[in-house]
């Protein structure tokens, strides 16, 4: 997820390392963990902390690729202005974006989900209607203009940890817990199946990056907080899924909703406090930040005019409502399939793809500007390229082929989309409601036919 503020103010900071750290964790860190950690270990057992493990791994390559680029050119928005310059004003870019807007509606969904679950917990009222009331608070909350500042983003982000860092180690010294390998089962092809639905779990640490035009000393401070945050984020995730799996069997662990709390419930009062207040508060934060920053991500495309500014429109409170709407609509069908796996998979199917075009954008912009200053190289270049880009390939053979399907429309129809760019005004904006009608259509009844057959 990004960091909001950078649409929200065009005043300038200096941000230090500490403070950078502090970004990336509190944007990796949310309710991913909190969720994932039941199909993760559905598919791997006791081996899914090596999952996380290897996604931590991948991650950290991912990282330097993005320290390159993030010091070379420290602009807010680096990844796409990297896709922007190295592929011009073309259709490659612009779907690209189109990815990653629907990367940010389906984490809104798993936040959604999120909080649904673990509030059902508390209230007797079905999760998916818990889900989706929340979502619609928080878009009417939005078409009113909300703005949530990084004090409020750091303050959550300090309770996550403190309280997932408590909880881990409590459970390390009130059981018998240790780091005996021999009781791991799974091998590398369930380490990699899980790895597929887990991954999404680390994303956030390109907050740094999206922020890298307001950082202080950026050719080192961005490249050394992608690391750090990689680092701590990793070990907290293989530390909480190692307690995950040998607290709670995995098959147990595997069929619930809300799996921390299976968890948390081996502490008695005080864990179940500390896991529904992360939860919930991780799940509410993410869910403002990533449905804000997903419609104002559609805005920002309008203004380039690629939807004839049908979504540039903004209210009396000078919102960009039709985008909130719009990222709404799309996030509200995928909370109806109820299922955090499908949606997981369909992130990473996302994101993996987009990581494939950033690498080939990396490659292209070496031979096109050689001589551009780099204040950090990607080592071993170019085979910690190719090592990332194949790893990202043999993940994306694991992900489930209907996320797969669904990444293929929806760039299909951000292609076409992008056509329309070049079409008069008036026929655009006719076409434009009938692709956001039939793409709605198409979604919603390929994921109620989806359902049903669970």
């Amino acid at each position: 997820m990004l960091n909001p503020e950078k649409f929200l103010s065009k005043t300038k900071r200096k941000l230090g390392l500490p403070f950078l750290v502090f970004i990336g964790v509190g944007g990796t860190v949310g309710p991913g963990i909190f969720v994932l950690l039941s199909p993760g270990a559905k598919i791997a057992g006791t081996a899914l902390p090596w999952a996380f493990l290897f996604g931590g791994i991948l991650s950290l390559g991912v990282a330097l690729i993005y320290a390159e680029f993030g010091s070379a050119m420290p602009t807010s928005g680096a990844s796409l202005n990297l896709l922007f310059k190295a592929f011009g004003r073309g259709y490659l870019p612009f779907v690209t974006s189109w990815l990653v807007v629907l990367g940010d509606i389906s984490a809104v969904a798993i936040s959604a989900l999120a909080f649904g679950y673990y509030t059902s917990l508390l209230v007797p009222i079905n999760s998916v209607v818990l889900a989706l009331s929340m979502l619609i608070i928080i878009v009417l909350l939005n078409i009113r203009g909300i703005t949530k500042t990084a004090l409020v983003q750091g303050i959550v982000a300090l309770v996550l940890l403190i309280g997932l860092a408590f909880l881990t180690g409590k459970l390390f010294s009130e059981t018998s817990i240790g780091f005996n390998l021999s009781n791991t089962s799974g091998g590398l092809i369930s380490i990699l199946a899980a790895t597929a639905v887990i991954y999404t779990a680390f994303i956030g640490y390109e907050d740094i990056v999206s922020v890298a035009g307001e950082v202080e000393n950026p050719d080192r401070n961005v490249a050394l907080a992608l690391i750090l945050t990689v680092v701590i984020v990793t070990t907290l995730f293989f530390l909480i899924s190692w307690v995950a799996v040998n607290v709670v069997p995995p098959e147990v662990l595997g069929e619930a909703e809300a799996p921390l709390f299976l968890v948390a419930e081996k502490l008695g009062g005080l864990g179940k406090i500390i896991v529904f207040t992360t939860a919930i508060l991780g799940a509410l934060s993410t869910l403002i930040t990533t449905l804000l920053v997903g419609s104002r991500e559609v805005y920002a495309v309008s203004k380039h005019n690629f939807f004839k500014n049908f979504f540039a429109k903004l209210n009396k409170w000078q919102v960009p409502s039709r985008t909130v709407w719009f990222v709404g609509a799309i996030a509200l069908v995928l909370i109806l399939t109820d299922s955090v796996e499908f949606v997981a998979y369909l992130a990473n199917s996302v994101y993996l793809i987009s990581l494939l075009l950033v690498i080939t954008a990396l490659f292209k912009m070496r031979a096109k500007r050689p001589f551009l200053e780099r204040p950090f190289k990607i080592p071993l270049f170019p085979w910690l390229l190719i090592g990332v880009g194949g790893l990202s390939l043999l993940v994306l053979l694991f992900v489930e082929v209907k996320a797969l399907i669904i990444t293929f429309i929806w760039a299909l129809i951000g292609f076409v989309l992008y056509l329309t760019a070049q079409i008069k005004k008036e026929r655009a904006r006719l076409m434009m409601i009938g692709m956001l009608v039939l793409l709605n259509l198409v979604l919603f009844s390929f994921l109620l036919s989806c359902y049903l057959t669970l």
